[in-house]
């Protein structure tokens, strides 16, 4: 029996044989994805979302940790991380160059 529910829920639940949730495995769990959250934010690279055609009205985008929650019907727009914040741009197209994050080199 699942403890979530709902569309779009993503959440993994360790559960004991007797259906009881594995509260061991569940902390342990808990503490690597905040390892790797730490990890994403010490990272210099800013990730985007582009979206050429339609975003529609619920949908959730995380950006790093930052949510943005589209409230209307969108089209053609990038959501980018700025400053703590998911700020929205005009739609820009992938570029065929190969691109290299901030703070990386290739040596």
């Amino acid at each position: 029996m699942p403890i979530f529910t709902g569309a779009g829920t993503a959440m993994a639940t360790p559960m004991n044989a007797d259906g009881s949730i594995n509260f061991d495995a569940l902390e342990k769990m808990t503490d690597e994805i905040n390892k790797i959250q730490e990890h994403l934010r010490d990272l210099k690279a800013i990730g985007k979302v582009k979206v050429e055609g339609d975003v529609y009205a619920g949908v959730k985008i995380y950006i790093r940790d930052v949510l943005d929650e589209v409230k209307i019907d969108t089209k053609s727009v990038t959501f980018f991380y700025d400053k703590a914040f998911s700020k929205r741009g005009p739609y820009e197209p992938p570029s065929l160059a190969e691109e290299q994050p901030d703070g990386y080199s290739a040596d």
